[in-house]
């Protein structure tokens, strides 16, 4: 039998503003309502806890969600994939610059060794 948690490889989990914070999870159905999540158990391990830094970076930095009813903010969506042969993040953002991208990439490589 195939386990039935930690199978996933690919996650995209769209960010919000949610009691002055930014958050990342899932819209609640037939909504752009946020729902956060600490844990997804259908994926990978590595996945989860990618989710957790970059929400940890956004709100170190103070780095708005874009929300869509006033047109602003700044990140969109995370999105990891992870393989064999590392994991991969992308944050989605709105616009073109992106602040403390450095800062991110170390906070994630200190969590995640093998991010490619």
């Amino acid at each position: 039998m195939n386990n039935p948690v930690h199978y996933r490889n690919k996650a995209s989990f769209p960010f919000g503003n949610v009691d002055g914070r930014t958050r990342l999870g899932f819209y609640a159905p037939r909504s752009h309502r946020l729902i956060p999540i600490e844990d997804c158990p259908i994926q990978e391990e590595n996945t989860v806890i990618a989710m957790k830094v970059v929400e940890e970076w956004a709100n170190k930095y103070d780095i708005p969600a874009y929300d869509e009813e006033s047109g602003r903010g700044i990140l969109r969506h995370l999105v990891v994939r992870s393989s064999k042969s590392g994991i991969s993040v992308c944050v989605v953002t709105c616009g073109n610059a992106l602040s403390y991208k450095a800062e991110l990439t170390s906070m994630l490589k200190e969590e995640l060794p093998g991010l490619s």
